[in-house]
């Protein structure tokens, strides 16, 4: 929920309202109208804008099931891309099948999705900032590794950084999300003040959040093909039944990050994965064409309906 833009809305309606005795209607809609507020929180501002008497600075949008689920696991929307905050304070970290999104830190953003490329461009803002002696960095080391963390010599794996030294990027992701604090602790940074966000694979998401989200997701797609193909209810939930039963297990073949067509959280890698998916099914010889000019025209739906709904 963008409480942010929801408060600085609430705020200057009230202000609209009290300002004077017979306010606009249409003013204060076309005010609404700038903010990018959820469907709770635009019942809010109704609320506000029927009961200009009411009680104003009271009126709170109570928070969907969906969003109480984004705060329990630590979910942000990256515009519409579910990315997961990592708790640095810790060792223990739950790095299946999730790449790096985001790292941020004062002024710095990094928006590299490998380890290696993160790290090294961390390092290369931390030494700018802060540049410590090259005999202290190639003294360093780990007590969870005996390979060398920074060398004066290019080797295997090492990526060179920008005060000349090489930096190795040759670890698996729980040992990037380590050495990550390492070096954070390294340049004496707080570690509070760094921001390390991941994109997860459907499958390790948690449970009760992909069930909650595939249900709202068949939903609005069911409406989707109601309103905007004229399909029955009992069709729509046939083509979503369909799309369950003999198009996931196939994504599945494809992807270990998107194993579900109603779990996306980017048009862009949905366009991609329905390329990859139907010169799939071309290939295969056992689909009957039929079935294959189905699937197709489901993934038409598909990508319709991501693309409309801002994806």
């Amino acid at each position: 929920m963008s409480n942010k833009a929801f408060e600085k809305c609430k705020k200057e309606i009230i202000e609209t309202i009290n300002s004077t005795k017979d306010f606009d209607i249409d003013d204060v809609l076309d005010l609404v109208d700038n903010f990018d507020l959820s469907t709770e929180e635009l019942d809010a501002i109704f609320d506000i804008i029927r009961n200009p008497d009411s009680d104003l600075e009271s009126v709170t949008p109570e928070k969907s099931e969906l969003q109480q689920l984004y705060e329990k696991y630590n979910v942000t929307l990256h515009r519409k891309k579910r990315i997961y905050k990592v708790n640095l304070n810790i060792r223990d970290f739950a790095l299946f099948n999730s790449t790096p999104y985001l790292l941020t830190y004062h002024d710095f953003v990094s928006h590299h999705h490998s380890w290696g490329n993160l790290l090294l461009d961390f390092v290369n803002y931390l030494e700018y900032n802060n540049p410590q002696k090259l005999e202290y960095l190639l003294s360093f080391n780990t007590d969870w590794s005996k390979q060398e963390i920074f060398s004066d010599r290019k080797k295997t794996n090492h990526k060179k950084l920008l005060n000349g030294l090489y930096l190795n990027c040759n670890h698996t992701a729980l040992h990037a999300c380590w050495l990550l604090q390492d070096i954070i602790r390294l340049y004496d940074v707080d570690m509070n003040d760094v921001n390390l966000y991941i994109h997860r694979g459907n499958d390790c998401e948690p449970k009760e959040l992909i069930e909650k989200i595939q249900n709202e997701v068949k939903q609005n797609f069911r409406k989707f093909l109601i309103d905007t193909h004229n399909k029955s209810e009992i069709n729509a939930q046939k083509i979503i039944s369909n799309i369950d039963t003999a198009m996931n297990p196939k994504l599945k073949e494809l992807s270990s990050t998107y194993t579900n067509f109603f779990m996306f959280d980017d048009y862009v890698m949905l366009y991609n994965y329905s390329i990859r998916f139907e010169s799939k099914i071309d290939e295969n010889l056992r689909i009957p064409q039929k079935n294959k000019i189905i699937f197709k025209r489901y993934l038409s739906y598909l990508k319709e309906f991501y693309k409309l709904n801002g994806y």
